[in-house]
């Protein structure tokens, strides 16, 4: 019997093979417009999110020096809502001259989830693409401080020399079953057009 993380791996990887099969075939990213994140040695563009459509996006900016490197983190949440309360949150967060190992800086991450949400590690599902590439989905089932509600995350994160390049997207919704996807916040097609955006992701050198 597979178990929650098998499942997991499972469903992601044939998102993701099938979204590599059409962008093989010259097919468009999800939206035209791209959202760009510029840091001090390389800048990120990704297509926009399916929410994108509805409506001009609310957009954050912050960038300056953390307390490990210069860090840039661009977002976008759905029109007319706030960044105390949204549904969906799409982002590029670029951490730049960062002294840690890519495995080091996955499992802070994963940390961050493990102790906000009603979860466990083997819920997680993790695909990795190539040294220094990987892509995971984590559903919080429900926040610890706000049982009622819950998250489903993706991330797709990628290490160059001493940078980290994070592309991600969260949706929020009422607590469901990690094991149930028909529960999930978000769709197969939303899930699908993260993934189409990621495998588009452009980064250059500045």
């Amino acid at each position: 019997m597979k178990t929650s993380f098998d499942i997991f791996r499972f469903y992601l990887a044939i998102q993701a093979g099938f979204l590599l099969v059409l962008a093989g075939a010259g097919l468009p990213a999800q939206a035209q417009v791209q959202f760009i994140a510029q840091g001090q040695a390389i800048t990120v563009s990704v297509g926009m999110p399916g929410f994108a459509a509805r409506g001009a996006p609310e957009v954050s900016r912050q960038s300056g020096m953390g307390a490990m490197g210069h860090v840039v983190i661009n977002e976008l949440i759905p029109k007319g809502e706030s960044f105390e309360a949204w549904s969906s949150l799409y982002a590029i967060k670029l951490e730049e001259g960062i002294a840690l190992s890519f495995e080091a800086y996955v499992s802070q991450l994963l940390g961050i989830y493990l102790n906000a949400c009603d979860m466990e590690i083997r819920m997680v599902g993790a695909i990795q693409l190539e040294d220094g590439h990987v892509r995971l989905i984590i559903p919080c089932q429900s926040y610890r401080d706000n049982p009622a509600t819950g998250e489903l995350a993706m991330f797709d994160i990628r290490q160059q020399d001493d940078d980290f390049i994070n592309i991600y997207q969260h949706w929020r919704g009422a607590a469901f079953s990690a094991d149930d996807v028909a529960t999930w916040p978000a769709d197969s097609g939303k899930v699908g057009g993260f993934l189409r955006n990621a495998d588009a992701a452009r980064i250059t050198a500045n």
